[in-house]
């Protein structure tokens, strides 16, 4: 989707907008004719990030020209439908074949089955069947092909990627969520909720969780609030998060400015903390309902 403006057609707003942050809900697509375009990139101090999550096995099929090119593109699990290993190949296919991305950083979900050893997909009583088909899963998100087509997939993991304008970020990533019903990489009780929330390093930029944290863009079609409290309470400890990008409650799906509350309880404000981060933006990237396009956030370096 080419992000040039064109003579007559109004360019978009941002939905949400500070001096070191723009974000983009609503811009024109097929779906959406009506929108202004989405502005070009900012240019070299700034980077773009496109948001996506909760695809589950739906490709060009539903999301042709919703998702457009940047600097990186970021999908925070749910790849699969019921995470059979063909599922998540043409999901790796399509993403593989994206241009216009520096950086594709993946995740997986709770659909996910295939990526996590201790899910009801490996009801195999063969050892060395789960081996084989963990293995075979495994080479999908982190073999050569996907290495070579730009892919980073994290699991319980940081990184540190950097654009061509020289700009280091240090992403997280965790496919983690709490239990509901059969699934991959959930927790079930409070305890272990804490433990895989603590793993998140302090240092950390670009946090992607599938989980949303309790409280943010986790709001369910029952009225339920259906996020993680020990990632929120986590979140309330990490003063160096730029952006927060999830997905799981399809039906959230959204973006918000979240104030930053520094170490010693204040939260920032340009007066008394001029050289700190003010803010970080929540995205709740869920693509499955298709009515809207990949969540775009632009933040300067």
């Amino acid at each position: 989707m080419s992000t040039r403006s064109t003579p007559d057609i109004p360019v978009a707003q941002p939905s949400l907008a500070t001096p070191t942050t723009r974000v983009y809900t609503a811009y024109r697509t097929p779906a959406s004719p009506h929108e202004g375009e989405l502005p070009p990139h900012p240019g070299p101090s700034w980077t773009r990030f496109v948001c996506i999550s909760d695809t589950h096995s739906f490709t060009d099929d539903l999301f042709e020209d919703q998702i457009p090119p940047g600097d990186f593109l970021l999908h925070s699990g749910d790849l699969s439908s019921w995470g059979k290993p063909k599922q998540l190949q043409k999901t790796m296919d399509w993403i593989g074949e994206m241009k216009g991305y520096e950086h594709k950083v993946l995740i997986a979900g709770n659909h996910d089955l295939c990526l996590d050893s201790e899910s009801s997909f490996y009801n195999i009583k063969d050892p060395n069947a789960v081996q084989k088909l963990l293995k075979e899963s495994r080479e999908i998100m982190r073999g050569e092909e996907a290495r070579t087509k730009g892919i980073v997939y994290l699991e319980y993991e940081r990184i540190v990627l950097k654009t061509k304008a020289g700009k280091e970020w240090v992403f997280y990533g965790s496919p983690a969520a709490p239990r509901y019903a059969e699934g991959a990489f959930q927790y079930t009780d409070d305890i272990e909720a804490k433990a895989i929330s603590a793993q998140i390093p302090s240092d950390v930029e670009i946090l992607m969780t599938h989980t949303p944290p309790h409280g943010i863009l986790d709001l369910t079609r029952r009225q339920k609030r259906a996020g993680c409290k020990r990632l929120a309470e986590r979140l309330g400890k990490l003063s160096k998060v730029h952006l927060h990008i999830f997905g799981h409650i399809h039906e959230s799906k959204g973006a918000q400015i979240v104030p930053v509350k520094h170490s010693d309880g204040i939260y920032a404000t340009p007066d008394c903390y001029p050289s700190r981060r003010l803010e970080r933006v929540a995205v709740n990237a869920a693509m499955q309902m298709a009515d809207s396009p990949a969540i775009v956030v632009d933040l300067r370096n």
